[in-house]
């Protein structure tokens, strides 16, 4: 099964090429995607389609890292391209715009415009991206996406589709936000065995995507259950662990451990996260702790950048650490 980071901000695509490298290094295998929608930057688009070419690798030296152009030349090689429509956003573009985005993007697969649980508008949808699609000379291939309530519905919307012509199929609406957290999970794991299971019973070989269903606890179950590809959101999520690996790498390193000013400002730091984490302007006394949080992190990154680091390093730092153990069991 192949694993697609969601990436939609440069620094994202910074992090995962320094990743990339780092797997090449090791010599490990590169079964990964990128997933990402037609809303970002410009200068996104630029470094997605010609990814990883005109992306930075960062702390080259301070990760351990060898890069050299025939990595390059390995990583774009291996790296798939995946463009949904952006089902969240709340801009909307006909299908011969999104296509068109899709190919600027270098996209190797481009999903249709789906509705969230709303099977009989995804398939009219679907309607009109097949009408599109047959029309141009788009280098990409079209995603069918299933949408439903529950399994007859997903049944009835992947059997409209495949009769359709669509030979790529993504299950979408199965996310939901938990009351408790930012994060989303999937809402009903029953269900999403049951869609896979159903139609590969109708269709062996059938090529499924899930959105958003990625996590380490779940890669053996969509391994089993035979599908090809599902996306990982939760990689760049988990900050404040970031920062107390960094101080804890401070502390310990020869040079760093001498700068008593950076220690302590990196104490209180790491404090203020342990604390009270995300506040917004509600009142003066939130203010004033935003205030301190971002004072603290320029005078941090500035005390580092005598040494050629920022706090950004270390972030790169522990989510190789989390990747590698997520993905590889090192």
């Amino acid at each position: 099964m192949k694993v697609f980071f969601v990436a939609d901000r440069p620094v994202s695509l910074e992090i995962l090429k320094t990743f990339f490298v780092r797997v090449h290094n090791l010599n490990l295998s590169l079964n990964f995607g990128l997933l990402t929608n037609p809303f970002v930057s410009r200068r996104f688009k630029d470094l997605f389609r010609s990814f990883p070419f005109k992306t930075k690798v960062k702390y080259e030296r301070f990760l351990g890292l060898t890069h050299t152009p025939e990595v390059d030349e390995t990583v774009h090689s291996s790296i798939v391209r995946f463009v949904d429509s952006g089902i969240f956003n709340s801009h909307s573009l006909d299908y011969g715009e999104l296509f068109r985005l899709y190919d600027h993007l270098n996209a190797d697969f481009g999903a249709i415009k789906d509705y969230f649980r709303d099977y009989k508008k995804t398939i009219k949808s679907a309607e009109r991206a097949v009408r599109t699609f047959r029309r141009g000379n788009y280098s990409f291939k079209l995603v069918g996406v299933l949408q439903g309530r529950d399994l007859e519905e997903y049944m009835e919307s992947y059997r409209r589709m495949r009769d359709m012509g669509f030979r790529y199929f993504a299950i979408g609406g199965l996310l939901h936000k938990s009351e408790k957290s930012n994060y989303m999970s999937v809402r009903d794991e029953d269900l999403l065995k049951s869609i896979v299971l159903n139609i590969k019973r109708e269709q062996r070989d059938a090529w499924i995507f899930v959105f958003g269903s990625f996590g380490v606890r779940r890669r053996k179950l969509l391994e089993g259950l035979g599908v090809w590809g599902a996306d990982y959101k939760g990689w760049i999520y988990r900050y404040d662990p970031t920062y107390e690996d960094a101080l804890r790498e401070i502390e310990s390193d020869e040079i760093l451990s001498k700068d008593r000013v950076l220690v302590e400002k990196m104490r209180e730091f790491v404090g203020y996260k342990m604390r009270g984490i995300r506040r917004i302007y509600r009142t003066e006394e939130d203010k004033k702790y935003t205030d301190r949080m971002k004072t603290l992190v320029r005078e941090i990154n500035f005390r580092l950048s005598k040494y050629g680091l920022s706090l950004q390093a270390f972030r790169f730092k522990s989510v190789h650490r989390r990747l590698l153990k997520d993905l590889y069991d090192l």
